[in-house]
């Protein structure tokens, strides 16, 4: 899956999709997120549509320019 995420909580930053599911996403953001905080996500598509996530990190590993995390969707059954 491609596309943009705009992350607007716990703090202002940018990434994009490295993969997704139906209970998360992978994720590379410019920002230092740690397992256990919850965020705020805007998934932009190619397609122009875009989408509010909200999710917890589950694990989250250094980059050079941030980090990747995995993120699980809450309030999803």
């Amino acid at each position: 899956m491609q596309a943009d995420v705009e992350l607007l909580e716990p703090a202002m930053a940018s990434g994009i999709t490295i993969n997704a599911s139906v209970g998360g996403m992978r994720i590379a953001v410019d920002y230092p997120l740690r397992a256990g905080d919850v965020c705020l996500l805007r998934v932009r598509f190619p397609s122009g549509k875009e989408t509010l996530e909200r999710g917890r990190i589950v694990w989250s590993r250094e980059a050079r320019d941030g980090c990747i995390v995995g993120l699980q969707f809450l309030g999803r059954n």
